[in-house]
């Protein structure tokens, strides 16, 4: 794979986007996925992570370094603590500089 420009990685990420989207246009509630339509929408997410990581790369951001800044931010923002979103079950969200620890 060659090396690729920020503003190529962008448009393959919003490409990858609008091909994650799909999966919910005009849905109201996420729906009831069986396995294989599950595996198919979570390769959508890690297409669109994939390029954006690459593009954080590629523009010379350290987004493990942010992000260990930026989370404990998001947990304190009323209604939007990425842990708890929704009432669901809690997302597993760790920090970069925890994991190495």
């Amino acid at each position: 794979m060659g090396r690729c420009q920020p503003n190529q990685l962008l448009v393959a990420l919003i490409g990858e986007l609008g091909e994650l989207s799909e999966h919910y246009q005009w849905q109201d509630t996420v729906p009831a996925w069986g396995e294989e339509k599950r595996r198919e929408v979570g390769y959508e997410f890690v297409d669109v992570l994939f390029y954006l990581l690459r593009l954080a790369h590629a523009s010379g951001i350290d987004v493990g370094h942010y992000f260990d800044e930026k989370l404990p931010r998001l947990e304190e923002k009323p209604g939007q603590n990425p842990r708890t979103h929704m009432g669901r079950a809690p997302i597993r969200l760790q920090s970069a500089k925890r994991a190495r620890e």
